[in-house]
């Protein structure tokens, strides 16, 4: 965020309050639901009262390890299911979601179904194994085609979830809470009034082995948010939920907090298990930014204990996990968590995401008051003047033409996409020396600083950024060892991903990544700034012919992908275009040729290489990890005030806020 005239922001108020975190799931958005906890008989009630209710033929029920939550579908010996007769409800449309739990009893056979909704030949919906038996498919019938979002892989004898949205615009596919699948579609819904099975089609056929539970249909398409929820970290939503109650905003330490564990009902309910320290590898209670004291287990359903901050102000984070507790039933509690502000007392103060008085600077930085580590730095000739402050001892004096305070500052991400695909990662945080660490290896000296530095100041993420300075053209980052990308010195699968900011002008060639022998992964043209690769001895100078990279002063992500026989190039997450070659060889050079001269940016942050080709799904998702912080406040749901004094009032005054 970028704030270009005189900003001091209104003194905000404690809120106290209790965080009630929900039972089932959007459950008055429910359309049926079939929890399967009978147990017996051959009826699983649906759930909502709409008397939607599913037969069981040839099933039984699963228990113990074979149900989420008290007793299950078994259709573990292939030839049982659950009919479910036609009803409106089970129809597709828009604002739409079916969601699931599955467990395979070893090798699930080719093209069963575990979910499908069936009138003749032609389904508006279905959950499918692939052939080979290890991957599903989530099927959507637009009209006359359907669609999917991929294959997902699945282990035998293990529970997993599955959700499928659709809102109008995307259909989304979850699976164990993480989206893994998008697809923009405005076709219109293919809508029939067939019946519903559940672990095979509705005729009783391409039965499913194993056990499914828990199969709901929703009136609306579950966001990212729900469908983590209803995850619960692998636990589900079906035990106790927890009310945090706390202040959300505090001027006094310590903080107390109380906890109380109720169920779909609302009443009081007993569970066991909770700790306030990590026992058996594992953590209930989360705090990030403070410490927990004097712990009380004052009945089976209600704790205390007291949030200390570890700096004044300070923003905490406080969640209860998924799992924390068990009830009497079997079934683990929900997760909760809560942010709470300490700081001076304001108005609003569990509201604000960042506050900056500027009645001080630190070099040019200036603190954030509401909690959060997001400084303002003073940029051009803006400083902090003591001599006319409407509030406290400064206020933040521009001139009107090349001043201003820039704030941008994220959370690390939480996530990490394809974690497990990483060939490396370097995130740039020393702060200070001249070695990178590799965070995939491990090695401390995988990196080795040539004429560059740390920035703890300019950054995207974490503590600092990798910093080649203006003054010097030969600043770089060389690999020890360089590294490999596999396939040959011309032609490799990789993903390249960082965040730059000041790209460095024409004039010269600017070079991403540079290999021992071949390859520009990534370059601009020294008298365009035209993206593309450097394939030496395949084609050399290969631009996207499209996609011209612009400096703007802001932090962007680009990422390269070469799959073999193409290198494609996004920005921001969304794809630009891409060159008619690939590239190989190895990586030695980061920033720069590998002799010099050929600068990329002036700041890069958080370079990461997959041994894989991401898709455009996967490389949006890659960039969405820098969403979520505090500051990142959304459309039509935050409010800023400024007090301003200009020098000069224009007849039409003009005070502009810009973001980015």
């Amino acid at each position: 965020m970028i704030i270009r005239n005189l900003l001091c922001l209104i003194l905000l108020c404690l809120g106290i309050g209790t965080v009630v975190s929900e039972a089932i799931v959007k459950e008055s958005d429910l359309l049926s639901r079939w929890s399967f906890d009978e147990g017996n008989g051959t009826t699983s009630v649906d759930m909502t009262g709409n008397g939607v209710n599913a037969n069981l033929v040839g099933a039984g029920w699963g228990s113990g390890d074979n149900a989420m939550s008290r007793s299950s579908l078994d259709v573990s010996n292939g030839n049982g299911y659950a009919r479910v007769p036609a009803h409106p409800n089970l129809q597709a449309r828009i604002g739409f979601s079916f969601m699931l739990w599955f467990k395979s009893n070893g090798l699930a056979p080719a093209y069963s179904q575990i979910l499908s909704k069936r009138d003749g030949t032609l389904s508006p919906y279905f959950l499918q194994v692939e052939p080979g038996g290890a991957q599903i498919k989530s099927m959507f019938r637009f009209w006359a085609n359907y669609v999917d979002n991929g294959a997902f892989s699945f282990n035998q004898y293990q529970w997993h979830f599955l959700v499928s949205t659709y809102d109008g615009e995307r259909y989304k596919s979850y699976f164990d809470g993480v989206l893994s699948g998008s697809i923009l579609k405005s076709d219109p819904v293919y809508v029939e009034n067939g019946d519903l099975g559940i672990g095979g089609s509705p005729d009783g056929s391409n039965l499913f082995k194993g056990w499914i539970d828990d199969a709901r249909l929703y009136k609306i398409a579950l966001n990212s948010q729900d469908v983590e929820t209803a995850y619960g970290s692998g636990f589900g939503d079906f035990g106790p939920y927890v009310d945090i109650n706390v202040s959300r905003a505090s001027n006094v330490s310590p903080i107390p907090v109380v906890l109380t564990f109720r169920d779909s009902s609302n009443n009081l309910v007993n569970v066991n298990g909770l700790e306030a320290n990590e026992s058996n590898g594992t953590t209930d209670i989360s705090l990030i930014r403070g410490s927990i004291t004097n712990f009380i287990k004052e009945s089976n359903s209600t704790y205390r204990f007291d949030l200390v901050p570890d700096r004044n102000p300070q923003r905490l984070f406080l969640t209860l996990n998924a799992g924390a507790v068990v009830d009497s039933e079997g079934d683990y509690s929900q997760k909760n968590s809560v942010i709470v502000t300490y700081n001076n007392k304001v108005t609003r103060s569990a509201d604000l995401v960042g506050w900056w008085n500027f009645d001080e600077a630190n070099g040019t930085l200036v603190a954030d008051q509401s909690g959060g580590d997001a400084s303002a730095k003073l940029i051009g000739t803006a400083s902090i003047s003591s001599s006319d402050p409407k509030f406290g001892t400064g206020a933040l004096l521009l001139d009107g033409s090349n001043s201003w305070a820039e704030v941008g500052s994220l959370m690390a991400p939480s996530k990490t996409t394809r974690e497990s695909d990483l060939i490396g990662w370097w995130k740039f945080d020393e702060v200070s020396g001249t070695n990178a660490m590799d965070s995939v290896s491990g090695l401390s000296s995988a990196g080795l600083l040539i004429d560059a530095n740390f920035s703890p100041v300019e950054k995207m993420f974490g503590d600092s950024s990798l910093q080649l300075p203006q003054s010097s053209t030969g600043a770089r980052v060389r690999l020890s060892p360089a590294l490999d990308l596999g396939g040959t010195s011309t032609v490799a699968t990789f993903s390249i991903s960082t965040w730059f900011k000041n790209l460095y002008p024409t004039g010269s060639w600017r070079t991403l990544t540079r290999g021992e022998t071949n390859g520009h992964h990534l370059i601009i043209s020294n008298v365009t700034n035209r993206v593309g690769v450097f394939a030496n001895g395949n084609g050399n100078w290969r631009d996207s012919g499209e996609f011209d990279l612009q400096a703007d002063g802001f932090w962007h992500q680009i990422v390269v992908v070469s799959n073999g026989l193409t290198s494609k190039f996004y920005l921001d997450g969304a794809y630009q275009g891409d060159s008619d070659r690939p590239t190989g060889d190895n990586i030695l050079s980061i920033g720069n040729h590998s002799t010099g001269g050929q600068r990329f940016a002036e700041y890069l942050d958080d370079f990461r290489v997959y041994g894989v080709a991401l898709t455009d799904f996967e490389v949006e998702m890659l960039y969405r990890e820098a969403q979520g912080a505090p500051l990142d406040v959304g459309e039509n749901s935050y409010s800023v005030s400024v007090w301003v004094k200009p020098s000069i009032v224009k007849p039409t005054p003009e005070y502009n806020f810009a973001i980015g």
